[in-house]
């Protein structure tokens, strides 16, 4: 409720606009990124392979542990580095700099710190 009020203001178009482009633009790119990290060398993707195949009618070859761990990380990083270097270069829909380095990127910043914080409440409650 709180965080949602800023979006009730007379600038809350302005704010939605941003906080939607940069958590679609990198928000979701480092989400993906982070899932084929976890899922390619610390869940061993071996065990998902091996689930799938299982439960599906078609086989997931050896192909898919290249993807899961070489080939689509490489392919997010390079759009998000592509992205940000278009960042800097030309604000997104050419608002000021200093409304996008406050609100686009510290809110970005504080979504990944939330996450981490509801991750451990969790865990202390035990």
């Amino acid at each position: 409720f709180l965080g949602g009020l800023i979006f009730c203001t007379g600038a809350g178009l302005y704010w939605l606009d941003t906080v939607d482009h940069f958590l679609a633009n990198f928000g979701m790119t480092l989400v993906g990124l982070a899932e084929c990290l976890v899922i390619g060398y610390v869940y061993k993707s071996g065990k998902l392979r091996e689930f799938a195949n299982r439960k599906s009618d078609f086989v997931i070859g050896k192909w898919w542990y290249v993807c899961i761990k070489i080939i689509t990380p490489a392919i997010l990083i390079a759009m998000f580095i592509m992205t940000l270097i278009r960042r800097i270069r030309i604000p997104y829909e050419n608002y000021p700099r200093n409304f996008l380095l406050y609100s686009g990127w510290g809110l970005a910043i504080l979504v990944l710190v939330l996450a981490f914080v509801f991750m451990i409440l969790p865990e202390r409650r035990r």
